[in-house]
């Protein structure tokens, strides 16, 4: 037996499947052993009446703190040339998606704090690493997803109060939603750690590269607070917990499945038909945007009420709805992939033929002899334009691949990149390609008939 293999499959494995095992055995320690998670939970400090959790508190920021050391400006740039993905994705994230809250909340489940944590879902942005997982899987736009991520965590700091508000308002649920108060809490604990993550990366040379070296185990170290959050959570309300009607779990498993599969079908076909984008960026937008952040609802829980039993209450939903997303979106993978790979392929062949297009010409306009020499040199410009479209191609090929690795690109490859792609972007069609090939060709022939 190849032991080296082996050990490192396995690592393959625990690493792609971290957040499944690290939310379980936080669930499991938290329902069978409560007392350590409860003294963690007991560690609180008090401002303007109302009790934070210190622990708690610092897993949250420490979460957008990684968010912000691992969002780079390229990505950025790169994202903001997709604007229709851009602005779809957050105007379906932070205002349309948050419309279903007012169905959910109309649904009668037993606790009532079931209903409350599932119409709270609707209002949260998307998840912290999860959907970037996904879209890397499938082969879709890395960049965009991270954009998505890390922009609709900080808008939604100013949404979320406003749709938490219009959700329940006229509800008989007994939760007291300071919008003010909120909206600081969030302000602290994701936009402030989210800007110094940023600030450290572009100021601090060594801390950008220590992130580059080490971006898969700050994902999971991510991950791993997120799961301790989880575990906190259910370890203060255990007690509640294990007296409640499996059959209520079963309803809010099948609520959170069907929230999930709404999302990916609406916003699957406003970015396809609607929007026409291109494979990548069409999986990027279309999981993103169906995403809701399980552990942003937890913090926005433990931020509307300080009761920790009302607050395991409330985040079963979210944290069900978390684990519901990651298993329908794993089920998605191999059709996304398969759908991203062939228009990849596609763009591929249409490059080859106007490779050969362009060198045809260019042969041709080089056979007119010295009469012709204005053609001979108009070929070959069309010779090299081909090339550099070829160019361009691999490389919107290899990105894709270069993401699913986990790869970094160096300064001096982007500069490379830009440089071999002449304006030509990542998205452009194979009728643009094959257009451009016959113009070049249409260039070398005309001295010729001259």
């Amino acid at each position: 037996m190849d032991w080296p293999k082996l050990r490192a499959r396995l690592l393959k494995i625990f690493i792609d499947q971290f957040l499944l095992i690290s939310y379980f055995m936080a669930a499991l320690i938290a329902l069978t052993w409560p007392t350590p998670g409860k003294a963690v939970l007991s560690l609180d400090f008090s401002v303007n009446g109302r009790n934070y959790q210190v622990i708690k508190t610092l897993n949250i920021m420490i979460v957008f703190l990684i968010s912000g050391l691992m969002l780079k400006t390229d990505d950025i740039k790169a994202a903001l040339k997709h604007r229709l993905g851009v602005l779809f994705g957050f105007l379906s994230t932070l205002a349309i998606t948050p419309c279903l809250g007012f169905a959910f909340r109309e649904i009668p489940l037993t606790p009532d704090a079931y209903t409350a944590g599932l119409t709270l879902t609707t209002a949260v942005p998307q998840t912290l690493g999860i959907g970037i997982s996904l879209v890397r899987s499938c082969g879709g736009n890395e960049g965009l997803a991270l954009m998505l991520t890390v922009g609709t965590n900080i808008i939604g700091i100013f949404t979320m109060p406003l749709c938490l508000k219009a959700l329940f308002s006229g509800t008989d649920f007994d939760l007291s939603i300071d919008m003010a108060a909120l909206l600081v809490n969030l302000l602290i604990s994701v936009l402030v750690p989210s800007v110094i993550g940023k600030a450290l990366r572009d100021l601090c040379p060594p801390i950008r590269k220590f992130v580059t070296r080490h971006r898969v185990f700050l994902g999971l170290f991510s991950t791993a607070n997120l799961a301790f959050i989880i575990w906190q959570v259910l370890s203060g309300a255990q007690h509640i917990l294990v007296d409640q009607p499996f059959v209520g779990i079963v309803y809010v498993v099948l609520l959170s499945a069907a929230q999930h599969i709404i999302y990916l079908i609406g916003n699957f076909m406003v970015s396809t038909f609607a929007l026409r984008m291109p494979a990548p960026e069409n999986v990027s937008t279309g999981i993103m945007a169906s995403q809701k952040s399980g552990p942003v609802s937890v913090a926005v829980i433990g931020y509307i009420t300080s009761d920790t039993s009302l607050q395991g209450l409330l985040a079963i939903p979210a944290v069900v709805g978390q684990l519901v997303q990651v298993f329908i979106g794993s089920a998605l993978v191999p059709y996304c992939a398969r759908y991203t790979k062939r228009y990849l392929a596609a763009q591929k062949v249409a490059a080859e033929e106007a490779e050969e297009a362009a060198a045809a010409a260019a042969l041709e306009g080089g056979d007119g002899g010295e009469g012709s020499g204005g053609g001979g040199k108009q070929g070959e410009a069309a010779a090299t334009s081909a090339v550099q479209a070829r160019a361009s191609a691999d490389m919107t090929l290899a990105k894709p691949a270069a993401a699913h690795l986990g790869g970094v690109e160096s300064e001096s490859e982007q500069k490379e990149i830009a440089k071999l792609s002449s304006g030509l972007p990542s998205s452009q069609s194979a009728q643009s390609l094959a257009s451009a090939a016959d113009s070049a060709a249409s260039a070398a022939e005309q001295p010729q008939k001259q």
